[in-house]
């Protein structure tokens, strides 16, 4: 059955298009479109502004439907205005490695060595060198100390090493979010679980509490001295963080932890715990293994093992999906080669400016909300990277009907983000005969930025909020299909 007798039997469209030569880039601007007026004497047509006042969203709408074909502009609304991108960043993000990088590019993670092994015993340094691989989990280090084994190896004389390289390093992505939220981690040229703890409670008979700070893989699930937390009588701020040398200290609200739970915390010292990790796991296996240390590789270090990631199509394709901010930093500042997010986020504005966005970039990943583009510059830089790989990349999303039944013939190809007040969609909406790029970014600014900081990771009213704007996204999407589809 024809999708569009399928969905709006009722309806009957006269209308013509004016044909504009296909672009090998998006232009900068576009010329105002109109929306097609209703025709049918049925029932008047909906209007995206009818879309937009019943569904009662505080704050701004901006967005923009190109026909990719002909690039003609078929819809838009104050597509010039600058909002937060949100996680629509890490789009573009993906769009950049893919062209600083290429699809087969990998991250390594080696285990070295100096000195002579004599009688399996190290005489000098083991090293965990990382290479800023984003999703290298615990599971991962396994083999490596396996090798160790493998080579005979179960002493180590000297020191432990734990180095990133000469990778950028950061606290943090965000310095306004909550010290607990887990999507806010260190960046490093050595990552872990993307640079989480696993921390899990239990309240025990005598009321008092068990408390672990964990590793977590599939197999193993080694302690991490390195970070350490502590309840207290306190009802706010429900967490705190603080470094004591090279130890993290965490303080946590005992009435919020009720019975029992757990969630992942970021860590500030991605080295040293990923070194833990590891070196908890050499000892298991047997392995007389030194604390970790901060140091660099020597040149005469000797390989004993190494793990390689993913390609970077699945590690950008992942990415996309689970929205993941360490994975877009790590991916920014490789393909910039720039020493400090400053001047990576530069970088990527610069390159991104040349394909169409207005604005500029915080971050490689959306997080800060300092970032400013346009529907207009978003909408564009899809219409310039239909063919140039993104779209392998971008998670495939059905388009449902009001009754949640998917539509059929009718998908996305499309990143979503969302900030608290913020909510962005931008990508690809494919019907049976035509491909449109397109970008929706909805936003509060000033309910945003009343929130106080202790109520940042769940503000009063956002999800709300949120619910509202995804719901008139995709009444936009439908009525888009609706109107320009066939």
């Amino acid at each position: 059955m024809n999708f569009k007798v399928f969905l709006f039997s009722t309806l009957v469209f006269v209308s013509s298009l004016s044909a504009f030569p296909s672009n090998a880039e998006a232009p900068v601007t576009t010329m105002r479109p109109v929306e097609r007026g209703a025709v049918s004497k049925l029932a008047p047509r909906r209007t995206s502004s009818d879309l937009i006042q019943k569904s009662k969203l505080s704050g701004d709408v901006s967005y923009v439907l190109i026909d990719v074909t002909s690039g003609e502009p078929l819809a838009e609304r104050d597509a010039t205005r600058f909002q937060p991108p949100a996680s629509v960043t890490k789009a573009i993000t993906a769009a950049y490695a893919l062209e600083k990088l290429g699809t087969e590019h990998r991250f390594e993670t080696r285990i070295l060595h100096t000195g002579e092994i004599v009688d399996g015993v190290v005489k000098g340094d083991l090293i965990l060198a990382g290479g800023a691989d984003p999703v290298l989990e615990t599971d991962n280090l396994v083999p490596l100390a396996e090798a160790l084994r493998s080579a005979g190896i179960w002493k180590i004389e000297g020191s432990f090493i734990v180095t990133g390289g000469d990778f950028p390093r950061l606290f943090q992505i965000d310095p306004t979010q909550p010290p607990q939220v887990g999507y806010n981690p260190a960046v490093s040229g050595l990552n872990l679980n993307f640079n989480r703890i696993r921390f899990d409670w239990a309240r025990k008979p005598n009321g008092k509490y068990r408390l672990t700070m964990q590793a977590t893989g599939n197999e193993f699930a080694p302690d991490t001295p390195v970070s350490r937390i502590v309840t207290e009588p306190r009802e706010l701020p429900v967490y705190s963080h603080r470094l004591r040398g090279e130890t993290e200290e965490w303080s946590v609200s005992r009435p919020a932890l009720g019975k029992e739970g757990g969630r992942w915390l970021p860590t500030r010292v991605p080295e040293l715990y990923a070194g833990e990790a590891f070196a908890a796991i050499a000892r298991s296996m047997g392995v007389q293994m030194p604390v970790p240390q901060h140091g660099v590789m020597p040149s005469e270090a000797k390989l004993v093992a190494r793990h390689e990631s993913p390609d970077l199509t699945k590690m950008l394709s992942d990415m996309l999906r689970f929205s993941t901010n360490l994975t877009a930093e790590v991916m920014g500042f490789r393909s910039s080669k720039e020493p400090d997010l400053p001047s990576s986020a530069r970088a990527l504005t610069s390159w991104s400016q040349s394909w169409g966005i207005g604005g500029s970039f915080a971050d490689h990943s959306g997080l800060n909300d300092q970032s400013r583009v346009t529907a207009q510059g978003l909408a564009n830089f899809m219409v310039s990277h239909t063919d140039r790989g993104l779209r392998s990349v971008l998670r495939k999303i059905p388009l449902k009907n009001k009754a949640g039944a998917e539509i059929p013939g009718i998908f996305m190809q499309a990143k979503t983000g969302s900030l608290n007040f913020v909510s962005t969609l931008s990508g690809y909406l494919l019907t049976e005969t035509k491909t449109f790029a397109f970008a929706i970014v909805t936003s509060d600014l000033r309910r945003r930025g009343a929130i106080k900081p202790e109520d940042r990771e769940r503000p009063a009213g956002g999800g709300v909020w949120a619910k509202k704007s995804r719901s008139l996204q995709f009444d936009l999407l439908r009525l888009w299909v609706e109107n320009y589809g066939s």
